[in-house]
């Protein structure tokens, strides 16, 4: 089994090429003055090994970026002009590196017979050996030397992916991560793409267990991808996790995707088991299964330290859902009974219960409140299994603000 063959040409222009063609940053390797450091620094000193390395890597690496920019292509820069080749393609596969590595092989020698131990030598004679067998023994042997240099991580990626080695590719790319954390960028779409494959789920939840630098940082980046979101919520549950954030917006994309069962399994883990339908506090922790409380300019509702008393207010000329959320659906006929204090007292009629099944936007029950406390009897309901319910207010152009307090909603059978 093998990554896509997409992926893999992404993962190899990530990890190995770009950062070869990149000396100091992928637009400084055309600047002149980088490519004669190391010439300079040999006529000075022949002897100095790690000049003699840069040589190299800049020998293969203007190879990659001519690959990349398709300057390789151009017409020669001679009089008159020699007729132009086609633009080359860039080829991220094994065969496509042997190229591009092999006019620098001289210069990686060299630069190995002053420095044995050179990384990014070692990884240019990897990359031009044909024989595959013989390159994974160089990279294997090579990487033992050097862990951190990210040429080498690169080579060790690509064989793992080349050999559909998943637990392997993972682990590397978090090896590569925690030395270079400022290329998170690149490497989290990778992620993302092998993480989407029911194949990886179990290799990144043994890695997901850890609570690795880059962690919190990935799961931010992945809940957003809906395709990811199914082996998310089962890694949820196998590793142990403390970042609200990331559990919100994983249960609100199950959700979103109709994927109760997986997005209350979340939430119980998150929230802990909820016992009953009373709605007994204004938790909002974990919206649509908590409730999700209005937070704008002229609407504003918040829960009491005590979470048993939501307190709201409404300027004139505003309204809107003050309070909603996702419950299970209780047995028909049932009641909710919510106690209230308004002020002005005269515009309780203003404030509005409604039920609708879930992912309807048009209620099937809905009525105002009463002074005092108020009583919603639901005779009849659509079958659906999920209800959601609101309370919404309006506080009209040219009357007074709105504001009050809400006790918590009790929902029994009739």
């Amino acid at each position: 089994m093998t990554l896509p063959r997409e992926t893999l040409r992404l993962l190899v222009a990530s990890v190995v090429a770009l950062p070869l063609a990149a000396i100091s940053g992928a637009h400084a390797l055309s600047s002149a003055s980088l490519r004669l450091a190391p010439e300079l620094a040999i006529s000075v000193f022949p002897f100095n090994g790690l000049a003699a390395e840069k040589l190299a890597y800049a020998t293969f690496a203007n190879r990659v970026k001519d690959a990349l920019t398709g300057n390789a292509g151009q017409a020669a820069d001679t009089p008159g002009g020699a007729q132009a080749r086609p633009r080359q393609e860039f080829d991220g596969g094994a065969s496509g590196l042997q190229a591009y590595a092999r006019s620098a092989v001289p210069a990686a020698r060299a630069a190995l017979a002053l420095e044995p131990l050179l990384p990014k030598a070692h990884a240019i004679l990897a990359m031009s050996e044909p024989d595959p067998e013989q390159r994974r023994q160089i990279v294997a042997l090579a990487s033992r030397l050097n862990r951190r240099e990210l040429a080498l991580q690169g080579l060790v990626l690509q064989q793992k992916a080349n050999e559909g080695d998943y637990a392997g590719t993972i682990t590397t790319l978090d090896q590569i991560l925690r030395v270079h954390p400022e290329r998170q960028a690149e490497f989290f779409p990778l992620l993302v793409d092998a993480l989407a494959q029911k194949e990886t789920k179990q290799a990144f939840s043994n890695l997901l267990r850890d609570d690795l630098p880059w962690r919190d940082a990935f799961l931010g980046f992945a809940v957003n991808e809906p395709r990811t979101l199914d082996n998310l919520a089962d890694i949820r549950e196998e590793i142990s996790l403390d970042n609200l954030t990331f559990d919100r917006r994983l249960i609100v994309g199950l959700v979103a995707q109709g994927n109760l069962e997986k997005a209350l399994a979340v939430y119980n883990l998150a929230s802990g088991p909820q016992k009953g339908n009373s709605a007994s506090s204004w938790k909002s922790d974990y919206p649509p299964f908590d409730w999700e409380l209005a937070d704008t300019a002229g609407l504003r509702a918040q829960a009491d330290k005590s979470l048993s008393n939501l307190e709201f207010s409404i300027e004139p000329g505003n309204g809107g859902v003050l309070a909603s959320r996702l419950i299970p659906a209780p047995g028909s006929p049932f009641q909710v009974r919510i106690s209230h204090e308004v002020e002005p007292l005269s515009q309780t009629k203003d404030l509005q219960f409604r039920i609708s099944c879930m992912g309807q936007a048009k209620p099937f029950f809905e009525d105002t409140f009463s002074v005092g406390e108020s009583v919603f009897q639901i005779r009849n309901r659509p079958d659906c299994p999920y209800l959601t319910i609101a309370i919404a207010g309006r506080a009209w152009t040219g009357s007074s603000a709105l504001n009050g307090k809400l006790g918590t909603l009790k929902i029994s059978p009739k």
